[in-house]
């Protein structure tokens, strides 16, 4: 990554004073190969906050700017979360629309009054009470996130000796996801519109500002996390993240989706205690910035493989 550049000219609309990062472009092949080597070629001294022409988003990678982001709805919209990265060429358009797809707003991107019309009855779905309920039909079906199952799989089985440990004492497991959701989120952005003029860790921002909230970043802020760039199922404070949000918009999902990881996990484990990955294989991944895990995971247990 190049190195970045105190923005005296307002390039591409970024706010004066911002620091500019010309190379960054999470939709390069590099990026998308594997976006935690970009964030390990930022300069040791570098900003909270960036801005990125490649995009023209406000790029926001520590842990206490993307939460404040979160917390104050009413300064960051989330009308463009669900907005296309890039502006859509005309012939796409046509063939979307020709296809039956016709994007309706969302609880992700919508504000107050409409989000809590659609929240409010969907939390009672969501409830700690119902998600319990459903594990005997999550053990039927082995569902779940496969974003997440993939991470979560992939780190475990990358240093000998984790995926014995989880096998032998299950209830290890719950950290070990929550440690997957820090360390490697299977959502590692969200983006947010300013809706008036806003000074976020020392840049001030105009109205009509892109952020690029990398949750991967913040997940990896050595302000917020000891030793942050290891994997560490055992870590007590992994629950911290942000994978999920934070306050009103926050994934009335989690719960469920984290369930339904521990039981693929557990039922994973406890058939082939023995797993392991699988060498030499290349990983790849989905061109999106939205979701992120493996397209395919080899693995090996008593010699054979399996995907």
């Amino acid at each position: 990554m190049g190195t970045m550049s105190r923005n005296a000219i307002t390039p591409a609309g970024a706010a004066p004073g911002c620091p500019v990062d010309e190379s960054f472009d999470p939709l390069s092949p590099d990026f998308l190969a594997d976006p935690y080597a970009t964030l390990a070629r930022l300069p040791a001294d570098h900003k909270p906050v960036f801005f990125a022409p490649a995009i023209g988003y406000y790029v926001v990678t520590s842990y206490d700017a993307v939460e404040q982001v979160f917390r104050d709805p009413a300064t960051y919209s989330a009308a463009v979360a669900q907005a296309p990265l890039a502006p859509i060429i005309g012939e796409a358009q046509q063939i979307l629309l020709a296809g039956g797809h016709k994007p309706q707003p969302s609880m992700v991107s919508l504000d107050e009054p409409e989000h809590a019309r659609l929240r409010k009855p969907a939390a009672r779905a969501f409830s700690m009470k119902r998600v319990t309920a459903m594990i005997p039909a999550i053990e039927a079906t082995a569902a779940g996130p496969l974003g997440l199952i993939g991470n979560t799989v992939r780190r475990l089985l990358e240093e000998p000796g984790r995926w014995a440990e989880i096998a032998a004492h299950p209830d290890l497991i719950p950290g070990a996801v929550e440690e997957s959701l820090r360390y490697d989120p299977s959502v590692p952005v969200w983006r947010r519109i300013t809706t008036k003029p806003a000074t976020l860790a020392g840049v001030d921002l105009p109205a009509g500002a892109r952020l690029f909230l990398w949750l991967a970043a913040a997940g990896r802020d050595e302000a917020a996390f000891d030793r942050p760039g290891e994997f560490d199922p055992h870590r007590p404070d992994a629950e911290r993240h942000l994978a999920f949000g934070k306050g009103l918009h926050y994934c009335l999902g989690a719960n469920l989706g984290k369930l339904e990881v521990q039981v693929a996990l557990t039922e994973l484990a406890r058939r082939y205690p023995d797993l392991r990955l699988a060498p030499g294989q290349q990983l790849t991944f989905h061109p999106n910035i939205s979701f992120r895990g493996p397209q395919m995971l080899v693995v090996r247990s008593a010699g054979r493989d399996a995907r």
